[in-house]
C-alpha cells in the first residue's frame, strides 16, 4: 500500500504506540483520583503538556487538551459570538461552518474575507476596512490550507493589524505543525488549534493554545468537571494525551530534516507529473503554489482529460494507492471544493481534483510507483 493521504490522517508512529500501551493496560487510573494510579495519570498528562509547550515555545499552562482541532476551534469561536468575527471564506469546515451557523442563527455577525487568489494572499486593506467599520471581537485565519496546502503568507501582517485594533487572533494550525516550525512567542497569536492524528499521534485528542493574556477569559462549552482547569470537563483520555505529547516531540525533533525530505518528494512528484503532461498531452492544473505552500501537499485538477473520476479513484484503490479527491471533510458527499469554486473554477474542475499529501514516512520509491500506476491508468 502507498499512503499519500496524510492531510486526512497519519499512521500512528510505532514509538508513540509504545509509550501509550502502559496507560491502556497497567496505568489506567482516572487522573482526578488521589490514589497511586490516579496520580500516575496526572503526572503523565502534565508531562505531555510540557512536551507540547516546550516544542511550541509557550508555557505549559497555555496548552489545553481537547478531542481535536474541531473542538478547539468551536471553543474559541463560541466564546466570541455576540460581536463580529472576521475570517476567511476558505477556512476549514470546522471554522467556516461554525461561523455560518452563528451568522444564520443571528448570534454573531461574520465578515468573510476572500483571498486574492487560490494561493492564499489577502488584501490587508480589506481586512482593515472590516476592523474599522465593525465591532470585531475575533479574527480567525488558518496558517496552512488543509486542501491546497497553500500557506497564508500574510498571517504576520494580519496578526499585527488586528492587534493594532485590539482584536484577538485565532489560527488553525492543524496542517502547519510538523511542516512549518511553530513558535508561539514569535507568532504572537492569541489562540491556536491543532490535532494529534495529523502528526502521527492517536486520533481523538487535540490541543488548544490560549495566550497568557486570555487565560482567564475563555469559558467552557460543556460543564460538569474541573478537568483541563475547568475549560474542558470530562475524564481525560490519558493514553491519547500521552501519545500526543510523544508525537509532538518526535515531529519537532529533526523537523528541518523532515521538511527537507517531504519537500524533495513533493518536488520530484510535481516534476514527474509535469514531464508526463508535456510528453503525453495529459492536462494538469495545479492549485498548490510552487513556493508558498506546505512541503507535503500537492493539489491539482485533471478535469480537462475527459476522465471518469469515480473510475480513476477506483483504479487507485485497486492498486492500493491512498489519495484524496479533494478534502477528506468533503469527500463522502462529493460537494464541489469551496477552495476552488470561490475563485470561479468550474464544478467539473473541482470534482476532478486530487490531493496528494506526504509524510516523513513516505519514500521516493513510492513516488515512482505512484507515477507508474498513474500513467498506466491514462494509457489503458
Amino acid at each position: 500500500m502507498i499512503y499519500f493521504d496524510n492531510n486526512s490522517t497519519t499512521m500512528l508512529d510505532p514509538k508513540v504506540l509504545d509509550v501509550m500501551m502502559p496507560y491502556m493496560k497497567e496505568l489506567y487510573g482516572n487522573s482526578s483520583c488521589q490514589h497511586d494510579l490516579g496520580i500516575s495519570s496526572q503526572y503523565a498528562i502534565n508531562k505531555s503538556r510540557v512536551q507540547i509547550s516546550s516544542n511550541l515555545n509557550c508555557l505549559p499552562e497555555n496548552i489545553f487538551f481537547t478531542s481535536g482541532a474541531t473542538e478547539s476551534n468551536n471553543i474559541i469561536l463560541n466564546n466570541f459570538k455576540g460581536g463580529c468575527i472576521v475570517t476567511s471564506i476558505t477556512e476549514h469546515p470546522s471554522v467556516y461552518e461554525t461561523c455560518m451557523h452563528m451568522f444564520k442563527s443571528e448570534t454573531c455577525n461574520v465578515q468573510f474575507i476572500k483571498p486574492k487568489s487560490i494561493f492564499g494572499c489577502f488584501a490587508i486593506n480589506e481586512i482593515e476596512n472590516v476592523l474599522k467599520n465593525n465591532n470585531v471581537s475575533l479574527a480567525s485565519f488558518m496558517l496552512v490550507n488543509n486542501e491546497t496546502g497553500n500557506i497564508n503568507v500574510d498571517i504576520d501582517n494580519i496578526i499585527e493589524l488586528c492587534h493594532k485594533y485590539n482584536v484577538p487572533v485565532h489560527t488553525d494550525l492543524t496542517q502547519a505543525i510538523g511542516k512549518i516550525k511553530i513558535d508561539f512567542e514569535k507568532l504572537n497569536v492569541d489562540f491556536a488549534s491543532f490535532s494529534s492524528h495529523k502528526i502521527h499521534g492517536p486520533k481523538g485528542v487535540g490541543g488548544l493554545y490560549i495566550s497568557s493574556k486570555y487565560l482567564n477569559s475563555i469559558k467552557p462549552l460543556c460543564f460538569g468537571g474541573v478537568q483541563e482547569f475547568g475549560l474542558r470537563p470530562g475524564t481525560e483520555n490519558v493514553p491519547g494525551i500521552v501519545g500526543f505529547g510523544e508525537a509532538m516531540s518526535l515531529t519537532c525533533n529533526d523537523i528541518d530534516i523532515h521538511i527537507k525530505n517531504m519537500d524533495y518528494l513533493k518536488s520530484e512528484l510535481r516534476k514527474s507529473l509535469s514531464k508526463f503532461s508535456d510528453e503525453s498531452g495529459f492536462n494538469i492544473m495545479y492549485f498548490t503554489d510552487r513556493i508558498g505552500s506546505s512541503p507535503n501537499t500537492l493539489f491539482f485538477s485533471i478535469a480537462f482529460n475527459d476522465l471518469d473520476m469515480n473510475d480513476f479513484m477506483n483504479y487507485m484503490r485497486e492498486n492500493s494507492i491512498c489519495i484524496s479527491s479533494g478534502s477528506a471533510c468533503n469527500e463522502k458527499d462529493r460537494k464541489p471544493s469551496r477552495n476552488i469554486s470561490t475563485f470561479g473554477f468550474s464544478t467539473q474542475m473541482s470534482l476532478s481534483s486530487i490531493r496528494i499529501s506526504l509524510s516523513r514516512f513516505n519514500t521516493l520509491d513510492e513516488v515512482h510507483k505512484f507515477m507508474d500506476i498513474f500513467k498506466k491508468y491514462y494509457k489503458k
